[in-house]
């Protein structure tokens, strides 16, 4: 979890985002009632953590088998991509493997929301719903 001080203008009280893992307190709150806010919220903030951080293995170890079955150098996720459409994308690229690899072998694919190469990149973007 990190803590993000935030200017007192942009936000009048505490708050906290699961996705991010950010508490954000104006820069004017107290440490007691930041301790208070962060103790009330810790025990349903650790098991969001930790299902997150399950969550991120899981996907890790997916990426790794894909890496593994079309002979990649790396295989990422686009930032904007929702972990279950990664993970149904890695699926498919496994489904595929035996087409795809002779064409992936040795690059970097990146599964985003649609297919592409930007300028100055060295990653090839797949849709994570591409069809064959």
């Amino acid at each position: 979890m990190s803590l993000c001080l935030v200017p007192p203008a942009e936000l009048q009280t505490l708050e906290h985002s699961v996705v991010t893992r950010v508490v954000k307190a104006a820069g004017t709150v107290h440490p007691l009632d930041l301790f208070d806010y962060v103790s009330e919220c810790g025990p349903g903030l650790t098991r969001l953590h930790q299902r997150a951080a399950a969550q991120e293995k899981e996907l890790a170890t997916l990426a790794q088998q894909v890496e593994r079955g079309l002979l990649l150098r790396r295989l990422s996720r686009d930032p904007l991509l929702a972990p279950e459409d990664f993970r149904s994308g890695c699926h498919r690229l496994l489904r595929h493997r035996e087409h795809l690899w002779q064409h992936t072998e040795g690059t970097a694919l990146r599964l985003s929301h649609r297919n592409g190469i930007k300028s100055g990149e060295t990653v090839v973007d797949i849709a994570h719903d591409f069809e064959m």
